[in-house]
């Protein structure tokens, strides 16, 4: 969960997550088609809920529900277990010598399911974003990012540089 620490940081937030699992799933269409695998390939899943932390108030607000998906062989080690070490899933994946190179990122917003709509604690009519993010170790997908995350609760801005 590092990069979501990292941002709430910035805002003098400060975020926790939930593991809802860690297993070996196969893998989905989309999923296969993102990591560059076989449709039904067995894949492994860290699938969380990120809440933002109230000091005050006895109550967390669910911000997204967040999965990365890894091919079995890069899954290895602390990635299979709750707590992924400092840095999180990127520098585990680089301390077993995939360096990550680039990622790529698409997100969109579509109604909330009834199950994202339980989780996130959100009304009916409420949307999220979806977004898919993909990391890269040169040409190879290492890992896939998918997330549901209260629309109303997020904000995206981004600094490209133009070279």
């Amino acid at each position: 969960m590092a990069a979501a620490e990292a941002e709430a940081s910035l805002q003098g937030l400060r975020v926790a997550q939930e593991i809802l699992e860690l297993a070996e799933v196969p893998a989905s269409r989309v999923v296969a088609g993102l990591l560059g695998v076989g449709e039904g390939e067995t894949v492994f899943v860290r699938r969380r809920l990120i809440t933002l932390v109230h000091d005050t108030s006895a109550e967390d607000t669910p911000l997204q529900l967040a999965d990365s998906y890894l091919p079995l062989d890069i899954a290895e080690g602390r990635i299979r277990e709750a707590d992924a070490g400092p840095g999180g899933t990127y520098a585990r994946i680089e301390e077993h010598g995939h360096t990550l190179t680039h990622f790529e990122e698409q997100h969109w917003p579509r109604p909330a399911t009834e199950d994202e709509r339980r989780q996130l604690g959100l009304q009916p009519g409420e949307h999220v974003i979806e977004l898919h993010r993909v990391a890269y170790a040169g040409d190879r997908a290492v890992e896939c990012f998918i997330s549901a995350m209260a629309a109303d609760r997020h904000r995206f801005e981004y600094d490209v540089a133009a070279d």
